[in-house]
């Protein structure tokens, strides 16, 4: 499960663009629409419309489009002598309404600079989804020594909407500077912007602050006394070298709201106004109702770590954020650089409900504030959580103890158990399964208090491959390289008819060990994302399902299928279909669609998910809780709980073909360091907790109390946004206030009761 069929391209990146102004070593021309359409050609369907209207600064283009069927785009030629061989930056202005994945999975509103070498065709892009007002896009672009031609292209690429475009500019960037700075890392500077070459792979540093944001800090003469403020950013991912805090994010106070049992943080950031040698951050206890109290050590107190960190699984673009969460300890702050403080709170179980209060105390060099901390515990039991489970490949047990705990301690209810778990041997005309493996992790597994259906993943898609290995038929069929394994391919009717009796009998023996060993129940997981017609892997599905239902008929399966027409050819043998939640709340009509398919086909459709590829605290709260249950799906899975390895090299997520994609890392001394975005997870999965419960107790409900709660609940559904409809508002502080209002619902239908 290493790569996703669904990747969205990254969203806009801030810009430093200001007035109208169109610099002399302007590769295009009339980018300001001032003179209409001038110098740009257009491509429309018959559902598009390309026009220049009045924009904020005069004139504008924009473009809509009713037909997903074709792109509506301007383009205009650039010279390819004046850009062979160099890197060039685009800037613009862009706002956009009501862009929806289209027709492909890649159907955005779309910068694209399309050139052609000897080679073929090259298309460096960024994409845009939603509603969004006016931001800025700055993005560079390297280009070959051997461009022949080349073509800007703005629109929407078989999708619908309308964006508009307003300041293009693309220019040369020129070399300042370059030097060698660590092991195979070589760092150009240019006049424009920083340029990382990693052992032989080249990354454009980008400056991801909000155009929005705020460039200056007015303090008050206690700041100013003090040496600093102390602030919260609505999403701690966007905490970027260089932030400065608007008066509205500067706190005086803390609020927190949690259940007994639950786990929430206090996040906030130190901004220096002058260098700071000593910074600590301590929590007291908190004191309640009857005189109870919440002992400090409830809080696990951390600080955000910056590292360099790649903007995407492929991307070629980093940016330098406090990803790592480290134990908090005395540090230094400079003013460029605010630090991010994380302090989770776990109530404990047996807490009583009310009010509790305390402070947090920031220090820096003999100067100090106290931030009183308020805690409402809600007279409220959380119920059990939906399915939700994350994708583990590990083939040494010795850790999973460790691992699993750290799992569910964010939320997780089970596991994915992936990779070759079950090495098989031939023994005459039978498949031997070898299960020590398996059975340390599902001791594991029930050691931290896993309960919940296993998903088991034992053979890495190979079983089919490699019972023909085993039988000596291999050589009959083709090979392809999975992810560093040979997998034998096949087409529909190929397999040997001799092996299907040994497949069914390697599944029953699974199934037939998990209810000796006293497993948790087992949902199978033989291969993994069929989705592309012409690949490999449909023909194997259909082979491997179909075998596993014949050998046990009452058993379940589960499979990462990601539209409902490969859904369809799968449907006699699945169960669980995962498939990426985000398309299923795009509108309306997507979910009412995945709805009326399940109803007709039966069985459940989980989401899925890549948070780790992006590394954002709301993406990932987002994905793990409020969208899932927009979507209606009964369970979610993400990509993917990977060994936590140290981190050790500031260079370490840009060094290989992909980003390296971990929730969690190790410390010296052998801990576990948790990521903000992993933090994401575990406050989205509360969110859908919330919700969960809150469903039940309408459930358990009778006469006007159901009646009222069950319009609060379609009030709370209703307040998160169809993706379609998602606007700047649309965040952390307004999926916080969902969930207060769950829980004064949950609470009087609880009392209720």
């Amino acid at each position: 499960m290493a790569k996703p069929e669904l990747v969205l391209v990254v969203f806009c990146l801030a810009a430093t663009t200001s007035g109208k102004a169109i610099p002399a070593e302007d590769l295009l021309a009339n980018g300001d629409f001032e003179q209409g359409l001038e110098g740009w050609q257009r491509l429309k369907p018959p559902g598009g419309t390309i026009e220049v209207v009045p924009g904020p600064r005069g004139g504008c283009a924009r473009l809509s489009s009713s037909d997903r069927s074709g792109s509506t785009y301007l383009t205009q030629a650039v010279d390819p002598e004046r850009i062979r061989g160099k890197r060039v930056r685009l800037r613009a202005r862009m706002k956009a309404e009501g862009v929806t994945i289209g027709t492909y999975p890649y159907s955005q509103a779309k910068v694209t600079l399309v050139w052609r070498d000897g080679q073929g065709e090259h298309n460096p892009e960024v994409g845009f989804l939603y509603t969004f007002d006016w931001r800025n896009v700055d993005v560079v672009w390297p280009i070959g020594e051997d461009c022949t031609a080349a073509t800007l292209s703005l629109g929407m690429h078989t999708t619908t909407g309308t964006v508009w475009f307003d300041d293009v500019v693309l220019t040369e960037s020129e070399l300042a500077s370059e030097e060698l700075v660590a092991g195979g890392v070589d760092e150009q500077v240019y006049d424009d912007g920083v340029v990382l070459h990693v052992d032989g792979r080249e990354f454009t540093k980008v400056d991801m602050r909000p155009a929005h944001a705020p460039t200056s800090f007015e303090p008050t003469p206690d700041e100013e006394s003090r040496g600093f403020a102390v602030f919260r950013t609505e999403n701690p991912s966007a905490l970027f070298p260089g932030t400065v805090p608007s008066r509205g994010e500067v706190v005086d106070s803390l609020q927190l709201l949690a259940a007994p049992g639950q786990y929430e943080p206090v996040a906030f950031a130190v901004f220096a106004l002058r260098p700071l040698d000593q910074v600590t951050v301590a929590a007291s206890p908190l004191v309640g109702p009857a005189g109870a109290v919440i002992p400090e050590a409830a809080f696990d107190a951390r600080m955000g770590r910056y590292v360099i960190q790649r903007v995407g699984y492929t991307s070629p673009d980093y940016c330098i954020v406090p990803k790592l969460l480290i134990r908090s300890a005395a540090v230094a702050v400079a003013p460029e650089r605010p630090q991010l403080y994380w302090l989770t709170l776990r109530v404990p179980p047996e807490a009583a409900a009310g009010e509790y209060t305390g402070a947090v105390r920031v220090e820096a060099d003999g100067n100090a504030v106290s931030l009183p901390l308020t805690l409402r515990v809600p007279a409220l039991r959380l119920g059990r959580s939906r399915p939700w489970m994350l994708f583990f490949y590990e083939s040494n047990p010795k850790d999973a103890e460790l691992y699993f705990r750290d799992m569910r301690e964010h939320g997780m209810t089970s596991v994915i158990l992936a990779q070759v778990q079950a090495p098989l041997r031939r023994e005459g005309d039978r498949a031997v399964v070898d299960f020590t493996t398996s059975d340390a992790f599902v001791d594991a597994y029930r050691k931290v208090g896993f309960s919940d259906p296993l998903v088991y993943n034992p053979f890495h898609d190979r079983l089919a491959t490699i019972l023909l290995d085993l039988f000596g038929l291999a050589d009959q069929f083709p090979a392809v390289e999975n992810y560093g394994e040979t997998i034998r391919t096949f087409r529909d009717d190929e397999y040997p008819e001799s092996l299907h009796a040994t497949y069914r009998q390697v599944v029953v023996d699974i199934y037939e060990h998990a209810r000796q060993a006293e497993w948790p129940p087992t949902l199978f997981f033989p291969v993994d994302e069929p989705n592309e017609p012409a690949d490999w892997r449909p023909a194997a599905a259909r082979l491997e399902y179909r075998l596993t239902r014949e050998a046990v008929p009452t058993e379940r399966t589960f499979c990462t299928v990601y539209s409902i027409p490969m859904m369809e050819r799968l449907d006699p043998w699945l169960d669980v279909r995962a498939c990426p939640v985000v398309p299923l709340v795009t509108d309306a009509r997507a979910r009412q669609e995945a709805q009326d398919y399940v109803r007709r086909a039966g069985g459940e459709i989980w989401g899925i998910d890549w948070p780790a590829m992006w590394d954002d605290f709301w993406r990932a709260r987002e994905v793990a809780g409020l969208l899932p249950a927009k979507a209606g799906v009964t369970g979610m899975t993400a990509w993917t709980y990977y060994s936590p390895a140290p981190f050790t090299d500031e260079y370490d997520d840009l060094r290989g073909e992909f980003k390296h994609c971990l929730f969690t890392y190790r410390g010296a001394d052998g801990e576990l360091i948790p990521t903000v975005t992993w933090e994401g997870i575990r406050a989205g999965a509360t969110d859908w907790r919330y919700l969960v419960t809150l469903e039940e107790a309408v459930a358990n409900a009778t006469g006007p109390d159901r009646e009222r709660g069950m319009r609060v609940l379609e009030e709370v559904l209703a307040g998160i946004p169809w993706r379609a409809e998602a606007g700047l508002d649309w965040g952390n502080d307004r999926a916080t206030q969902l969930r207060a209002k769950m829980a004064e619902e949950i609470v009087r239908l609880q009392g209720a009761r």
